[in-house]
């Protein structure tokens, strides 16, 4: 029995990894993860999904569950509670574009040089959270 993967993860995870510390060199694809995570043939399947468990481990670490990550996701949630009335269920598939467009002033907000200043400006009680970090199954 090998780990599962979510696949639609995948992508999300390794564009992440522009915004750990330490930086890394991205040496694998989406494409060659999901190609590796359904055959696990050989070897270098292998290390190909235990390379990418290693970057969601520091994706989770340094971006998920940092301190801005944290402030980032509920300002994320804050601004879609209060413009519920502009979301449909087609905007499931909408791109980050077409959601910008949507909620006015939260591109703006996530992409502020003073991005913690910013959110914590919402805050009206503290941020209850509990850490996520990625879980490996036994095998490989």
């Amino acid at each position: 029995m090998g780990r599962s993967i979510n696949f639609d993860t995948i992508e999300g995870i390794l564009r992440s990894q522009n915004y750990t510390k330490p930086k890394r060199n991205i040496l694998i694809s989406p494409e060659k993860v999901t190609k590796a995570a359904i055959r696990r043939a050989n070897e270098a399947d292998r290390d190909t999904v235990d390379e990418f468990w290693s970057y969601k481990e520091q994706t989770y670490r340094y971006v998920v569950n940092s301190h801005v990550g944290i402030l980032a996701d509920y300002a994320c949630q804050l601004y879609m509670r209060r413009h519920l009335d502009k979301i449909a269920l087609d905007d499931y598939f909408c791109t980050e574009e077409q959601i910008f467009r949507k909620i006015p002033g939260l591109r703006e907000l996530l992409t502020s040089r003073t991005i913690e200043a910013d959110i914590l400006k919402l805050l009206d009680k503290p941020i209850r959270f509990q850490k996520d970090m990625p879980r490996r199954r036994a095998g490989a």
